[in-house]
């Protein structure tokens, strides 16, 4: 499959809310893609529309206008696109193995075979040994792995993940963030990742989408030009780094003083 061709694609995406008394719009000529095999962040404030435009992605919402396309095909993509919310949403009645195979079980693999295969990735996702523990008995990071193994179980062509480490410590979260790189890698899909957090967005991301608030639009798309394997502690002292950070902030920060003064 080559790399270079695109894999999603939102173009001229809109979307309005209605209800009884007025309508809400919350996102306005959208244009965004993925390629193949491509670590690709969505940056911007709370309520820009992100989460509709995920919804997009997942196939669990088609917009008011524009046209929404997996694979060059503007088919439904509902269940074609992995998955993770915010939530880890891991069932607290069944172990660590058997809610890896949700997934695989609902695509109608046997209990047998979706076992062997989540025991197979236990030790990439830093689960060996946890198998027969129940959500409960985790700590946060290793339910945040347990829920992404399941995500990751279910092979698709673009994994959606909705912030799946807001809620974890800033120390968990750089151990998190060169881990989830390493399965990326590995895996070689897309991924479309979700994020308030600039640094981490610079850290994981090929490149960097900036949304403004509502309703959203795409202000920038930064490419990360920077090689793998990353460390934070080169990329605070990369000037390259600092400027582009800069940059960034400075969109959003713009962006939230308009709406202020609007």
């Amino acid at each position: 499959m080559n790399e270079l061709a695109t894999c999603f694609e939102l173009a001229g995406v809109s979307h309005r809310y209605e209800s009884d008394r007025q309508g809400t719009d919350a996102l306005l000529d959208v244009n965004l893609d993925l390629k193949h095999g491509e670590f690709v962040s969505l940056l911007g404030p709370s309520g820009c529309g992100k989460s509709t435009l995920l919804k997009f992605a997942c196939g669990l919402l088609s917009p008011s206008s524009g046209k929404v396309s997996l694979l060059g095909e503007t088919a439904q993509t509902l269940g074609q696109v992995g998955y993770m919310p915010q939530q880890d949403l891991l069932f607290q009645w069944r172990t660590v193995l058997d809610n890896a195979i949700i997934g695989l079980q609902t695509e109608g693999v046997s209990k047998k075979e979706a076992r062997s295969a989540a025991l197979r990735q236990f030790k990439a996702f830093g689960l060996e040994g946890f198998e027969n523990h129940y959500p409960s008995q985790l700590s946060g990071d290793m339910r945040q792995r347990a829920a992404l193994l399941r995500t990751f179980l279910v092979d698709r062509p673009l994994y959606v993940l909705d912030e799946p480490f807001g809620k974890l410590d800033s120390l968990t979260r750089l151990s998190m963030h060169r881990w989830l790189t390493d399965i990326w890698r590995d895996r070689k899909a897309a991924i479309l990742f979700v994020t308030h957090d600039v640094d981490e967005a610079l850290f994981l991301s090929d490149r960097i989408y900036v949304m403004s608030s509502r309703p959203g639009r795409i202000l920038e798309s930064a490419s990360v030009d920077l090689p793998r394997p990353r460390n934070h502690i080169s990329m605070t002292q990369n000037p390259n780094v600092s400027n582009l950070k800069a940059k960034l902030l400075g969109l959003l920060e713009t962006n939230l003083n308009e709406e202020s003064d609007g």
